[in-house]
């Protein structure tokens, strides 16, 4: 069962990412209200594969790590509904608050971790999380287009190693099984 958690959580959390980066890139040139949701649906859903994965842990570290990922993507989406809704800076300051949570996650991972391409997929994620982190920050001194550009190459960095991580354990899984599920 905990290779399952930690399969479906990497893909979950995974799809999130992608789904939040697409969002993100379409706000560089302008906000709607589509890529606005998509944003909050893609960090609900990198939070509820986060907490699966915390599920799926075995070790404390790693499992307080997933559940800091997994509170700071739900602060991320939250901070990016109440955006949708028309309050832009506390939305943006939930947004920095939840992102800094999701990079500190990844990070706090690494601490007992062994595996080299997860540490390599949890650094990556964590570089992204603390560049969307900056973004936001920076729009919320003024700076919009700068600030989306910055938080869309994180989130291309956060999607890029969190597809990483799901492809590690799609191959552990189907090695164990010996059979292929996608």
């Amino acid at each position: 069962m905990v290779e399952q958690e930690l399969l479906v959580g990497s893909w979950v959390e995974a799809f999130g990412q992608i789904t939040a980066a697409l969002a993100s890139t379409a706000q560089i040139r302008e906000v709607t209200i589509v890529n606005q949701s998509m944003e909050v649906a893609g960090e609900g859903l990198q939070s509820v594969g986060n907490a699966l994965l915390a599920a799926g842990v075995s070790n404390e570290t790693g499992r307080l790590g997933a559940l800091l990922g997994a509170a700071g993507a739900g602060t991320s989406s939250f901070g990016a509904a109440l955006q949708l809704y028309g309050y832009s800076t506390a939305g943006l300051r939930l947004v920095v608050t939840g992102d800094s949570l999701q990079a500190a996650g990844a990070a706090y991972e690494n601490l007992e971790e062994t595996e080299e391409l997860l540490i390599l997929t949890n650094s990556i994620q964590a570089f992204g999380a603390a560049l969307e982190a900056l973004g936001a920050s920076l729009q919320l001194r003024g700076a919009e287009k700068p600030g989306a550009a910055a938080s869309a190459v994180g989130s291309w960095f956060q999607a890029g190693g969190g597809t990483i991580q799901a492809l590690y354990y799609q191959t552990l899984y189907q090695k164990k099984r010996n059979t292929f599920i996608l």
